[in-house]
């Protein structure tokens, strides 16, 4: 049947229509990703976080946070939001020294807090109305009760890292100190592969399965995928000397940091620093 010179108009009108509406409803999904805040923190990073008020509670907007990291010298700023609240993402783990300033207030320094890999590091500041060149510093504070997130895990330190007995020099020999992680006797004569790997015993979280576990280097995918086949290579183990810290997360972590729903190890090397340092 053929259409009338309307009916073709009609029809040309709504395809330009549709595709109209199609074009935006595309623009906005691509839009919509940068209108949302970064994420708090990575398999990879950290974030600092907490609220900015003054003596009587109220809330402080416009507040200037600078967070340098010790190590590398390296500046992050950010400004407080009209509710007060400040948010720092993607940071390296490592000690951090943290300025706040506005017009009005004195300035607080807090020296030496600690960003640990995939967790959020809560530091609320109380400002004091004052000249800005007077200085309050907060040499230390009390360790902040983890309420930003669920997940379940804990973070190993290079420090026990390298004190604990590694007969092979192997990480995830310590891994199973963890709470809800069990796993086999380390066989104190294999070499290679880690837990992961045929030359290594079973690694298991709240009762799921090897192969449910999930192992990430510096935010990058280690796993062994052929779990334990004749031919593969294992999880990748750096040297002990060389890991700055990582995290077992063994229940609720959101879907940035797993595949899986067993344990999710997550392994940050040494970057380098402003000061000469090594081992022997």
């Amino acid at each position: 049947m053929r259409l009338g010179d309307a009916d073709a108009r009609t029809v040309r009108g709504l395809l330009v229509l549709r595709i109209t509406v199609l074009s935006l409803a595309l623009f906005w999904i691509a839009c919509a990703p940068l209108s949302k805040p970064a994420s708090a923190q990575t398999s990879g990073t950290g974030a600092l976080a907490g609220n900015v008020t003054d003596r009587s509670g109220a809330v402080i907007a416009d507040v200037i946070i600078t967070a340098t990291n010790e190590a590398t010298g390296e500046t992050r700023t950010a400004q407080s939001a009209e509710n007060g609240s400040y948010f720092l993402a993607l940071l390296l783990p490592g000690f951090y020294d943290v300025e706040m300033a506005k017009i009005g207030f004195k300035v607080v320094h807090l020296a030496h807090v600690r960003v640990f890999v995939a967790e959020r590091t809560t530091r609320d500041v109380r400002l004091e109305i004052g000249m800005v060149l007077a200085r309050i510093i907060v040499e230390a504070s009390t360790e902040d009760l983890q309420t930003q997130s669920s997940a379940l895990g804990r973070v190993t330190d290079g420090e026990q890292i390298r004190t604990l007995p590694l007969v092979t020099r192997n990480y995830s020999q310590i891994i199973a100190l963890n709470p809800a992680v069990a796993a086999e006797v380390t066989d104190a004569g294999a070499l290679g592969p880690g837990f992961s790997g045929p030359a290594g015993p079973g690694l298991v979280s709240n009762g799921a399965t090897i192969l449910d576990n999930n192992f990430q280097m510096n935010g990058v995918g280690i796993n062994d995928l052929q779990s334990g086949a004749q031919f593969t290579g294992g999880i990748a183990i750096p040297s002990p000397d060389t890991i700055e810290e990582f995290k077992v997360q063994t229940s609720q972590y959101d879907a940035s940091f797993g595949r899986n729903a067993g344990g999710n190890v997550d392994v940050i090397t040494k970057s380098g620093t402003r000061d000469l340092h090594g081992a022997l």
